[in-house]
């Protein structure tokens, strides 16, 4: 889980991002844990960002850093900051503008291979 704070000029919002844990990625063994704290993080009106949307569909094996080693490697990486960068992009306005959206819970096509 990371937070981070970004400041458009307009407001302080803080984004929360779920890591997801690689060994099993569907079904995903945390769901229930995942879905508290998302529902815990939008209560308190902070944007939450599930990044299990970006590696769901791909073999858990393909994103760890060697056979032994279940921590994301670079695939995985890129994957996770594909969806964090279009979140980023369509949740906080760039200084001087009025448009804001929440992060998309909808799966982005995969541009990153």
């Amino acid at each position: 889980m990371m937070i981070i704070s970004l400041d458009g000029g307009i407001r302080r919002r803080p984004l929360v991002a779920n890591y997801p844990e690689l060994h099993q990625l569907i079904p995903y063994p945390f769901q229930d844990i995942m879905n508290l704290i998302a529902d815990h993080v939008k209560a308190h009106d902070i944007s939450f960002y599930d990044l299990l949307l970006a590696v769901e569909r791909e073999e858990p094996r393909s994103l760890w850093v060697n056979p032994t080693d279940a921590h994301p490697n670079g695939k995985a990486g890129r994957l996770f900051a594909a969806r964090l960068r279009d979140c980023v992009r369509t949740s906080y306005p760039v200084k001087g503008t009025s448009n804001f959206s929440r992060c998309p819970t909808e799966p982005f096509p995969s541009s990153v291979g």
